[in-house]
């Protein structure tokens, strides 16, 4: 029954809705073994957007004739963008990859950025790796994070990430899981934690 159920939520069209949603520009920040992939809006200096996608979620792919496949399994940057920009309302400007293998290795976390599966753990994560991250850090930078911007960019992102007044939106997709290593969406519409 599960996989009749995969099977129609798979034929089911995902385009129809992103065309009379205006796109937001986003950066997509993903890495080695992280659990989830993550689409950043910076609204303003003081204001960013969160949207996560679990590293099971499964989607046509854009290079694989649009077979359906765990976005984890789409390994090549480009065709990642393309893939996650044809089913939701997004324009990704720029992308990080994140080398966590090596930050974990270099830096002190309380757990590992697989063991990722909620905000909760997101926030802890990322809390104690911003904790860490000084100006000498930045000097590094490419052993832990292959980016596709500027350095002025780049300078513009760290002052954002370690804003004190930062205010930080998250949302989420509603999931039908259907197993440990595949979930589908629901629908294209992003949930706001906290909204009803």
């Amino acid at each position: 029954m599960k996989y009749l159920y995969l099977l129609a939520l798979l034929v089911m069209p995902y385009h129809p809705l992103k065309q009379s949603i205006p796109q937001k520009d986003v950066i997509l920040v993903y890495g080695d073994h992280l659990s989830m992939a993550f689409l950043i809006e910076i609204i303003n200096d003081q204001h960013t957007a969160i949207y996560s996608l679990p590293m099971t979620l499964v989607l046509p792919s854009a290079c694989g004739d649009q077979y359906p496949v765990p976005i984890a399994y789409v390994s090549e940057r480009e065709c990642l963008i393309d893939t996650l920009e044809a089913i939701f309302p997004f324009h990704i400007s720029d992308s990080v990859y994140l080398h966590t293998e090596q930050m974990e290795e270099d830096l002190t976390f309380s757990m590992h950025g697989k063991d990722i599966n909620n905000f909760t753990d997101m926030q802890t994560y990322f809390d104690e790796l911003s904790q860490q991250v000084s100006l000498s850090l930045l000097w590094q930078i490419g052993k832990y994070m292959d980016y596709h911007f500027s350095l002025s960019t780049l300078w513009e992102y760290y002052h954002i990430y370690q804003a004190e007044d930062l205010i930080i939106d998250y949302y989420f997709l509603h999931l039908f899981p259907l197993d440990a290593l595949h979930s589908v969406a629901l629908d294209t519409h992003f949930y706001r934690v906290g909204e009803e």
